[in-house]
């Protein structure tokens, strides 16, 4: 059973290596379900990586941070167990310290 319901993360961009983290970090069980929130749409390879993640929705909005925070506040409300994280700090990003 995953360690998490939701996971939501948030940014200005999301490319491969954020949804290769988010394959990994599915596959390990920390959580059923990832919605990333970022202020473009993911470009290039990004987007066919996304096609293989059936369980990664993928919301583009003008503020991720404000809607991350308002989807978090609801869901946990809801009951549910929902983790939230900025993508800077996320996988493999988070670890190389590279943000975008």
């Amino acid at each position: 059973m995953a360690e998490y319901q939701v996971a939501i993360i948030y940014g200005r961009l999301a490319g491969v290596e954020d949804f290769r983290a988010i394959k990994d970090y599915f596959e390990k069980g920390f959580s059923t379900k990832f919605i990333f929130f970022v202020s473009r749409e993911p470009v290039g390879a990004a987007t066919e990586f996304i096609k293989e993640l059936l369980y990664c929705d993928v919301k583009v909005v003008e503020n991720p941070r404000k809607e991350a925070k308002k989807l978090f506040k609801k869901l946990k409300a809801s009951g549910q167990k929902v983790f939230i994280i900025a993508s800077d700090e996320f996988g493999y990003r988070g670890m190389s310290g590279d943000p975008v």
